[in-house]
């Protein structure tokens, strides 16, 4: 599942399901993360989104809402990463890659 470019100022809401060992696991006691950042090489405290997503369902699946205020964002191509880290330490990317954030065509008055 590759993130699929969205506007700038939208809600987005994506999900995805952890295999393990051919299994899902509960992951209620771990953390899945998702940042989205204007360069690689900018750290954690650089990203211009960073959210976690529920994992509360227990059953491999997490969610994650991008809210209209998270997504209020400049135009451009970012760099995003989706990380499982699990309670025991171990961590694991589960997707990255690159997505633009779009600006939107308004209406012009009087027109």
């Amino acid at each position: 599942m590759a993130l699929s470019d969205f506007y700038r100022g939208e809600t987005k809401k994506f999900y995805g399901v952890i295999t393990y060992n051919g299994e899902t696991p509960d992951i209620t006691s771990d953390r899945v993360s998702f940042v989205m950042k204007n360069s690689l090489s900018d750290s954690d405290a650089e990203a211009v989104i960073y959210k976690e997503a529920d994992t509360s369902a227990g059953d491999g699946r997490y969610d994650v809402t991008l809210s209209k205020d998270d997504t209020n964002i400049a135009a451009g191509t970012y760099y995003y990463e989706l990380t499982w880290k699990r309670a025991n330490g171990e961590e694991y990317v589960l997707e990255q890659g690159r997505v633009k954030v779009k600006e939107r065509v308004e209406d012009v008055p009087g027109s």
